[in-house]
């Protein structure tokens, strides 16, 4: 099975990336490959180097020195791919053409104009700082000075004038002000983002995965709207039945767990929520990092090297620089030097971010002693996937129950279904709004859809998948699409979509090695050696393997499942259709409010 999925990914990416030269000798081939490793392992340490420097403080020489050496970077691996373009792979071993087409893979870099790929790299990095550089500023308050200020603002209030003007200045001070230096009509710019998952039908793929927990997220959707109306009256809502997008406690109504106060279903249990005990038991940012490394060591991983804990930013430092508080894990590319970025705050939100950072960390020191083309993970979705499963695992009772920080396990279904929602808010309403942004940018991309119908498409798209409605009439002046990170900084979301697929997949697989008896939202797999045994394996081979041969040696299937989706939600699921009747769906226009 594993060398069928192989043969048919080179298949894929050969099909795109056309590695099919005229040199047929191995021998030089491999010449080539050692020494793109070695002048790798010296370029991309300085790379990195520099990008961690301007992201910490953003200046303007921190942001000269950065784009200088992501020029050098450029002409080095634009080099290389030429080279590594005459040597034809479709004659030679797997290993070496995988090495060869990675190697081919340098994404906009490939621009052969030098000039264009310059005002290319200073678009994105002008969109970017534009976006990092937002605030809202509304009437007698302090201005709000970044996105996590604004985020903040927004899960925490409850008046709906509030929420709108917050949501409405956010766009003017971002989407707004970036959408003429967007481009369009790029068709090769989806495909390179596609290609990177070795998939010969990734669109189909991604919308049958879709198809198949949008039944659940319809239901969650229904219950959550009918709450909103008892809150902040009928009237606010359009008889279309989305749900209006400022009211879901989330700048782009992606994740809905902060209006969980306004949705739990059963208000009468005392619901999980840690952040006062993690301030009574003295938890700093780094007190929280280091509650992670202990999780991850009860696996069997090694502790964090030294420079994690040296060079590492876990809190926004009070010396007045402005730096990117949006968190990322970095390895540095030398091999023993490992670092995360976050504006940590003692909450249990943070909490589980915290461990969601210090996977990615665990996953680079697992295959750090692979040659440099193959240090990354298999995918950047089976990345996401890796660091957040341990979430389902360290938000479950017992576990919490063991750090001390709850002091009953609740067993009760009561409990239990409100637990199941306030996951299903994190981590299901999400996959819409990824689903619909992605296929969205694909069309973009591709030119399907016209420059000057940017905003009202993008209505038409979230109206239609999402079940999400515009709060005031938008026009093509705004760029709404704009107002998110991931958008205004060009790198694609699809991997946060698929990522989740395949962390409850992965949830599942480990639960039964764990040998764990019961329903799979109470599994958690704190301690369990032999997981963690097939985690390190897995991690090791970095991207040396397709990701669905990776898939099949871990969880026993080489192809994405949702059916572990729909397990894990099933008793949420049922008491859903219960509460919601014949009342649920929406229409796939929206009609005003």
């Amino acid at each position: 099975m594993n060398r069928v999925v192989q043969q048919l990914v080179l298949v894929c990416v050969l099909s795109y990336f056309k590695c099919d030269g005229q040199n047929n000798n191995e021998e030089k081939a491999k010449a080539f490959l050692r020494e793109f490793n070695d002048a790798d392992a010296k370029a991309y340490p300085k790379l990195a180097e520099k990008n961690w420097e301007y992201t910490v403080n953003m200046n303007a020489n921190n942001d000269e020195q950065s784009r200088i050496e992501d020029s050098k970077y450029a002409i080095f691996r634009k080099e290389m791919r030429a080279r590594a373009l005459t040597f034809n792979a479709s004659v030679m071993s797997a290993d070496i053409q995988r090495q060869l087409l990675k190697i081919s893979n340098i994404g906009v870099a490939v621009q052969p104009d030098a000039m264009k790929y310059e005002q290319l790299f200073r678009n994105k990095r002008s969109m970017y700082n534009t976006y990092l550089s937002a605030e809202v500023c509304l009437p007698n308050k302090n201005c709000l000075k970044s996105e996590q200020e604004v985020s903040e603002a927004v899960a925490q209030s409850r008046d709906y004038n509030e929420l709108l003007n917050l949501w409405v200045s956010w766009r003017n001070s971002t989407g707004r002000l970036i959408r003429d230096k967007w481009r369009s009509g790029n068709k090769d710019y989806g495909e390179m983002w596609r290609a990177r998952y070795e998939s010969r039908n990734l669109m189909l793929d991604l919308s049958t995965l879709f198809e198949k927990v949008r039944p659940i997220y319809v239901q969650l959707h229904a219950f959550v709207r009918k709450r909103l109306k008892q809150f902040y009256g009928k009237d606010k809502f359009p008889k279309s039945g989305q749900i209006p997008a400022h009211l879901l406690g989330d700048l782009w109504s992606e994740r809905w767990d902060h209006i969980y106060d306004l949705v739990v279903p059963f208000k009468n249990k005392t619901a999980i929520n840690i952040t006062s005990a993690l301030i009574q038991q003295g938890y700093t940012p780094r007190k929280m990092f280091e509650s992670a490394e202990q999780f991850y060591t009860s696996l069997g991983f090694g502790k964090m090297v030294p420079t994690f804990w040296s060079k590492s930013v876990f809190e926004e430092p009070k010396d007045g620089r402005r730096l990117m508080c949006q968190p990322g894990a970095w390895d540095s590319g030398n091999g023993d030097d490992f670092r995360v970025r976050m504006c940590a705050k003692t909450t249990q939100d943070h909490f589980l971010k915290v461990h969601h950072l210090m996977g990615h960390i665990v996953y680079m020191m697992q295959y750090k002693s692979l040659p440099r083309v193959y240090r990354q993970a298999t995918n950047d979705a089976f990345n996401e996937a890796i660091a957040d499963f341990v979430a389902l695992s360290i938000q479950t009772p017992h576990y919490l129950k063991t750090l001390n920080l709850i002091e009953t396990i609740p067993t009760d279904t009561e409990s239990d279904l409100n637990l199941l929602m306030k996951t299903a808010l994190q981590k299901l309403a999400p996959l819409a709004y990824g689903y619909t942004l992605e296929r969205f940018r694909w069309n973009m991309f591709c030119g399907e859809i016209k420059s000057d119908q940017y905003n009202t498409e993008w209505w038409n798209y979230r109206c239609k998948h999402q079940g999400i409605s515009p709060p005031v009439p938008r026009s093509e002046l705004d760029f709404d699409l704009g107002a998110r990170q991931n958008v205004a900084g060009d790198t694609e979301i699809i991997q946060f979509f698929l990522g989740t697929i395949l962390q409850f997949q992965i949830h599942k697989a480990a639960c039964v090695l764990a040998k764990f008896n019961g329903p799979i939202h109470r599994c958690d797999v704190y301690n369990k050696r032999q997981v963690g045994d097939k985690l390190i394996e897995i991690m090791k081979l970095g991207s040396s393997q397709p990701w669905q041969t990776v898939l099949q040696q871990l969880t026993g299937r080489s192809l994405p499942d949702a059916l572990p989706v729909v397990e894990y939600f099933k008793p949420l699921t049922q008491f859903l259709r219960r509460e919601n009747g014949d009342d649920f769906g929406w229409k796939e226009q929206c009609s005003q409010t």
